[in-house]
């Protein structure tokens, strides 16, 4: 197979992994009867730490903020967060997890590492890292090719 050939197979193959990887935790989500949003949005939350403000957060989480915004204000109200006002910004709203919210991502990420687990576990470490290698290279063009944002 010629490099243009097998070029065109993976960007095929990453993108067709990358969206039945997303279904499977979306799986896992509802069967913590979480919404892939509301999941998903915890998840980030707590993988971006106390304190993460509202853009960030969607950018993590692949959403435009105004749809971000309805998400946050649902898991407010089901007390699993807490927004707070920017110390420097009064526009800006940062986030943090509740100890409920806390104890939804603990089991959240349970079934995820058990899913990764299930998923990764005839790939060995070698080739684990080289497959790390090839997608952090993959992500250090596309952020140049977007000016380094």
């Amino acid at each position: 197979m010629n490099r243009g050939s097998m070029e065109r197979l993976f960007a095929t193959q990453f993108a067709n992994l990358s969206r039945q990887w997303r279904l499977l935790g979306d799986q896992v989500l509802s069967r913590l009867n979480l919404s892939s949003s509301s999941g998903w949005c915890l998840l980030y939350m707590e993988r971006l730490g106390e304190g993460a403000c509202q853009s960030d957060l969607a950018r993590a989480v692949g959403v435009r903020e105004p749809t971000l915004v309805r998400t946050l204000n649902s898991l407010e109200q089901a007390k699993l967060i807490e927004r707070f006002p920017h110390p420097l910004d009064a526009r800006a709203k940062l986030t943090r997890l509740t100890v409920s919210g806390k104890r939804i991502v603990q089991e959240v990420e349970d079934c995820l590492r058990e899913l990764r687990q299930e998923l990764l576990a005839g790939v060995s470490d070698e080739d684990l890292a080289a497959a790390l290698r090839v997608y952090e290279n993959i992500e250090g063009v596309m952020t140049n090719r977007r000016g380094g944002s």
